[in-house]
């Protein structure tokens, strides 16, 4: 499990728990009865004098100093707290099933879905709104006669459940927010020509997603154009074969739109050399690969959906591998697979390659054949995406 996770899963469960102990468990308010006068009630009068009234969000319980003691639901009382209490508590458990949801959807999937993460956005806020009201504005109150004295005490029930609501707020975050690299090391400015921070010899960050042998890949087409056996991918020489079918086009509308955009990434021995669509050239050797990231553009037109690999180096290196890129050199992948396979057996490439890149959550979710990759829902997803790969 990342740290992305780890802090995504602890979160969670202290908002869940914070908000519903403060919703189920606890009184927000109780109230206590004095007598000061004589109601005629003899030593009746002394159990009135111990009775307490616990007022919670959802119901109300009456004690008695025997310990016995009745509830009874928030409809049974009158005036504007039973209202509103009522409205904060079920805001507060929409919430918790939303935060339970996209928590469990992000750890599960590695992307939750954007609509219902605005949603929670929203019920948080009108829950605040609520519990605000509930617990400062329209209280219980004190009262006062010639026979017996009401008092009223706020609990801290309402500060735990403020604190549980700010704790889903950083719930939320963490669910919208795209790790790139699980605990990735610092990139050099580029302007140093200096190699970046050396990555761990540790490969534990593949071992929950063990690389599939490209001899059984989903795409069973890649090909071997080197005449020698290469040891580290254990394939057999093959005659090199042409692709079968032309590479799609890139869709006018998307022209020099997309950042890191490759034409052609060619495979040489001691690394990859790219050729942008600006025209710029970008040569990355094995040592200065920092990872691979798996995506899908955002659904709408032009987009469409479209899987994509972002290899990212030093700084200012970043190549960007669409389906309409070009792999070749030593070795190459078919013109006729599916969009997501071919991304997904590049990614095997590479971490074949680079066995100690960094793959975060979604990619290797993405490259056991689980699903899709990661989808960013919007373009603002896209350009936050896109900056920190600058």
């Amino acid at each position: 499990m990342s740290k992305h996770q780890r802090k995504l899963l602890l979160s969670a469960g202290v908002a869940l728990v914070a908000m519903l102990v403060a919703s189920l468990q606890l009184a927000w308010f109780e109230m206590h009865l004095s007598i000061t006068g004589d109601l005629g009630l003899g030593s009746a009068a002394a159990t009135l004098e111990s009775a307490r009234l616990d007022i919670g969000l959802h119901a109300a319980t009456a004690c008695m100093a025997n310990g016995t003691c009745a509830s009874t639901t928030m409809s049974n009382l009158a005036g504007e707290y039973p209202t509103f209490a009522t409205y904060t508590f079920w805001c507060t458990m929409i919430l918790c099933g939303l935060i339970a949801l996209q928590t469990g959807m992000r750890l599960v999937t590695g992307a939750a879905g954007e609509l219902l993460t605005r949603a929670a956005y929203l019920v948080v806020i009108l829950a605040i709104i609520g519990a605000a009201l509930t617990a400062f504005q329209f209280t219980p109150e004190t009262a006062e006669t010639t026979v017996a004295t009401v008092t009223v005490h706020r609990t801290w029930a309402p500060s735990l459940m403020f604190a549980g609501y700010l704790v889903a707020f950083y719930t939320l975050y963490l669910v919208a927010f795209e790790e790139v690299f699980d605990d990735a090391p610092p990139v050099r400015d580029a302007m140093y020509s200096q190699p970046i921070v050396p990555i761990k010899e540790s490969r534990a960050a593949l071992q929950s997603e063990p690389i599939v042998p490209l001899k059984i890949s989903r795409v069973p087409e890649v090909i071997r154009m080197k005449s020698e056996p290469d040891p580290l991918l254990d394939l057999e020489p093959q005659t090199p074969i042409p692709p079968a079918a032309a590479l799609p086009t890139c869709p006018a509308a998307l022209e020099r739109k997309l950042h890191y955009a490759a034409a052609a990434v060619t495979f040489t021995t001691h690394g990859l050399d790219g050729q942008r669509e600006d025209g710029s050239a970008k040569r990355v050797a094995w040592a200065d690969v920092v990872g691979v990231v798996a995506r899908r553009l955002p659904a709408e037109p032009p987009f469409d959906g479209l899987t994509f690999v972002d290899l990212v180096s030093l700084a200012g290196a970043t190549l960007r591998v669409l389906p309409w890129t070009s792999v070749g050199g030593e070795l190459t992948l078919p013109a006729n697979a599916d969009g997501a396979e071919r991304a997904r057996a590049f990614v095997q490439l590479i971490a074949a390659r680079c066995p100690s890149a960094r793959l975060d959550s979604a990619t290797r979710t993405f490259l056991g054949g689980r699903g899709s990759a990661a989808q960013l829902a919007s373009t603002e997803m896209l350009a936050q995406h896109d900056a920190r790969l600058a």
